[in-house]
């Protein structure tokens, strides 16, 4: 090609277990780089930019919907809405002869999906719309993937969760910092890093005590519920959003 133009790329949406859609309605969004639609399960991205490489297409879009993902991640459960690149197309805007052409660079094969198929904890008439108020930041995503450890059982509770707290305070110059860049009760923060230092076992435990005690189903829970929400919360923060304080009472008590 001459002047090769990516004109739109193609992308096949996978469901997980967590979500199904009871054939939705197509969705229609629109950003200042590109305008997407989503229907019958594909996921049609028209550039709005100039791209001459399928890469640099890529590399626009592709973080808008790693967000996107996320975001699903976080209300309904990890890889429940992923989007599976299949194609670009992409225009010859000055072709050796008359008219323009036009062709399609595939990737891969077609992944199955469960599209249509309402079997998933979460049953929507509706796709979920792309965040507005969240971007998946490089936090944001390491924050994630100690969260999928733990709950693969590559690593224990108190140690993801108080990674989890350190990235936040270094980030800010410490946990009030922390508390105020994140609007987020320092009581929170507080009762988060006495569950993650001062209490557990040999087998649980962040670090040795000399008395054992190890937390109770609630208290996981709920420190489950606050990293979670600390993750979201950074994302938040990175797409510069309204940040409406988190308090104890946004959470479970405690016994």
């Amino acid at each position: 090609m001459n002047d090769p133009h990516v004109e739109s790329l193609v992308y096949e949406l996978e469901l997980g277990e967590g979500l199904a859609f009871n054939y939705p309605p197509p969705l229609d969004h629109e950003t200042e780089h590109f305008a997407l639609r989503l229907d019958s399960g594909t996921l049609t991205v028209s550039m709005k930019e100039l791209h001459p490489s399928t890469r640099s297409a890529r590399e626009r879009v592709e973080p808008f919907l790693h967000s996107w993902e996320l975001d699903n991640d976080l209300r309904y459960g990890p890889g429940t809405l992923r989007f599976a690149y299949q194609k670009s197309v992409v225009v010859d805007r000055n072709p050796p002869s008359s008219g323009t052409h036009r062709s399609s660079e595939l990737e891969g094969m077609v992944m199955a999906t469960t599209f249509g198929s309402v079997r998933g904890t979460y049953s929507r008439a509706t796709y979920p719309a792309p965040p507005s108020s969240f971007v998946a930041s490089p936090d944001v995503v390491t924050l994630w993937n100690r969260f999928q450890g733990y709950r693969e059982k590559r690593e224990l509770l108190s140690a993801m969760a108080y990674f989890c707290l350190t990235l936040l305070e270094t980030r800010s110059g410490g946990r009030d910092g922390a508390a105020a860049m994140y609007e987020v009760h320092p009581e929170v923060l507080r009762k988060l890093g006495k569950l993650t230092s001062a209490r557990g076992d040999q087998a649980t435990g962040r670090k040795f005590l000399a008395e054992a005690q190890p937390l109770q189903p609630q208290e996981e829970q709920w420190v489950e519920d606050v990293v979670r929400a600390l993750i979201r919360r950074v994302g938040e923060h990175a797409a510069d959003a309204p940040l409406k304080k988190l308090s104890m009472a946004d959470f479970p008590p405690l016994p």
